[in-house]
């Protein structure tokens, strides 16, 4: 009855049928040293406060000798702390350094293409008033108005308001809101006197279904008479 008995070969199959290897157990997770853990965890925790402490420098250093230093500088150093934990993290926690290097290169590939759309926004972002110096600073809703009028940096829509009030009504807002009023009275919608909505006019365009009024009238006139001599010609009124 040897022949029941299961063979070796039967139990060194893997699950999908076929032989098993030694790389059927690297898929596991790495159980790593505690000593390891502790140190990563203080390596981290150091970091956290040295970015924390160089805010604190940058800021004493700028109070005490009133010097102020460039922007990129204090980004860079918190961008390499930052890059170095994240390593860290990534090789332990994560264990990348106990894994396939294709996934290690293609995390680093994701990483350097986040680096890249972000480093080219910052150039862009602080580098606009290199060309033109008003379009330095935030977006303002309505845009600016320092490039039409330097002294003022105002939304467009101010800007405009204003140079309105100035060359028309002398300065006089009563003036321009008693006509601004009387503008929306007149041409508000069910308020006009006498005035045909449904028609376009030079101010508003609106929707209009069929012909438009006196476009084919002189045509269709002639095409009218043309069409009832025809008709005589026939013999059609005979009829």
């Amino acid at each position: 009855m040897a022949h029941h008995a299961p063979s070796l070969a039967a139990n060194a199959t893997s699950h999908g049928g076929l032989p098993a290897s030694a790389d059927d157990h690297a898929h596991g997770h790495v159980i790593m040293p505690l000593f390891t853990l502790r140190a990563v965890l203080v390596a981290l925790l150091f970091f956290t406060f040295l970015t924390v402490g160089v805010a604190w420098v940058e800021k004493w250093v700028m109070t005490t000798f009133d010097v102020s230093i460039p922007w990129w500088v204090n980004v860079s150093v918190v961008l390499v702390i930052a890059t170095i934990k994240s390593v860290l993290v990534c090789m332990y926690f994560m264990q990348l350094k106990f894994d396939n290097p294709i996934n290690s290169i293609i995390f680093g590939f994701c990483l350097f293409a986040l680096a890249l759309f972000m480093g080219f926004t910052i150039i862009d972002l602080h580098s606009r008033d290199l060309v033109y110096d008003y379009k330095k600073g935030e977006v303002i809703a309505g845009g600016t108005g320092a490039g039409i009028k330097a002294t003022d940096s105002l939304p467009v829509s101010v800007f405009a308001k204003q140079r309105v009030i100035e060359s028309r009504f002398g300065g006089d807002i009563a003036a321009f809101d008693e006509a601004l009023a009387d503008y929306k009275a007149k041409h508000s919608h069910g308020h006009g006197h006498g005035e045909d909505h449904a028609a376009s006019s030079e101010e508003r365009s609106r929707p209009r279904a069929g012909l438009t009024p006196g476009l084919f009238e002189g045509n269709g006139a002639a095409g009218a008479g043309e069409h009832g001599g025809s008709a005589g010609d026939g013999g059609h009124g005979g009829h």
